[in-house]
């Protein structure tokens, strides 16, 4: 795993979805880089959602090896806390 595949998280989310949006409204306030792949019009990221979480629910937080499906703000501080741990040199 590469320094910037655990730097940077990966929102799956639909537009109308309110908990996708909450996420989107916590990462954002806490000031945290993401990605956003809206899974209505891109089917890319739809199949890379399903692949990864093995539905296609959403939101789904993406970071490295790390998938939170749902919107939970103590999963999502543990997740930008592990994003700020530096990567041990034989997960590289």
């Amino acid at each position: 795993m590469t320094d910037d595949e655990t730097s940077r998280l990966t929102v799956y989310v639909s537009p109308s979805c309110p908990h996708c949006r909450a996420t989107l409204e916590y990462l954002a306030g806490r000031q945290v880089s993401f990605d956003v792949r809206d899974v209505t019009g891109d089917r890319d990221a739809l199949a890379h959602l399903i692949w990864i979480t093995g539905r296609a629910t959403v939101p789904a937080v993406v970071a490295g090896r790390d998938v939170l499906v749902g919107f939970d703000a103590t999963r999502l501080e543990e997740m930008i806390e592990a994003m700020n741990r530096p990567v041990p040199d034989s997960e590289r």
